[in-house]
């Protein structure tokens, strides 16, 4: 993990640098947030969709008390990764905070639950806002994580894109990642991007990553 003074050292070269994210969320952590805030609006000047960049704004907004831009931004993640997990959590735990409608708390938590069943945190809202009356159904549940990303790409290749690879392989999802891949390999703008990752993501399988 490199050290802050290398990562000032990489942004003030060049602010648009991916690692303009690590260096706002070093700032977070320290609890510098004026310096997260500076540096991720810097960085998402250049680089406008980086979602974990996006992501840190978003935390930081809302522990400075700027709870309506924290939904905002979260919303933004999300219309452009429906995946993001940690957006989705914090985006339910905002909307609870404003006192938003129920049914919308509702339709946030299923969506995410329908993409992350076997979370802790998404069964909990899930149970808090969704009535889960039919216990009966737990075999499902089985069905509905057999069916993963690869059968939401299939579904909707719209959520096939480079950002949500880049995004399962943050998250070490190489299975998903390489399903992904296999649809963005139909697209001749993406195939010798497709092929080069495929074989990164297959290394990495085959060492047990």
């Amino acid at each position: 993990m490199p050290q802050l003074k290398e990562l000032e050292q990489i942004f003030s070269t060049n602010s648009g640098s991916p690692v303009f994210p690590m260096l706002a969320n070093i700032y977070y952590q320290k609890k510098l947030y004026k310096y997260a805030v500076k540096i991720c609006k810097l960085g998402l000047n250049k680089d406008p969709e980086n979602l974990e960049g996006l992501y840190i704004l978003a935390k930081t907004f809302l522990i400075q008390g700027e709870i309506g831009k924290a939904e905002q931004i979260l919303k933004n993640i999300l219309r452009m990764c429906p995946f993001h997990l940690h957006s989705s959590l914090l985006l339910l735990h905002v909307l609870e905070t404003l006192n938003r409608n129920e049914k919308v708390l509702q339709t946030h938590a299923k969506k995410i639950h329908g993409f992350y069943p076997s979370n802790t945190k998404v069964q909990v809202y899930y149970k808090k806002y969704c009535n889960t009356v039919k216990t009966e159904s737990k075999p499902k549940k089985n069905t509905k994580e057999v069916t993963s990303s690869h059968t939401l790409f299939n579904y909707n290749p719209k959520l096939a894109t480079v950002t949500m690879y880049k995004l399962l392989c943050s998250q070490k999802k190489y299975r998903d990642a390489l399903a992904l891949l296999k649809i963005l390999a139909k697209n001749p703008k993406h195939k010798k991007f497709s092929e080069k990752e495929s074989k990164i993501i297959k290394v990495k399988l085959n060492r047990g990553s």
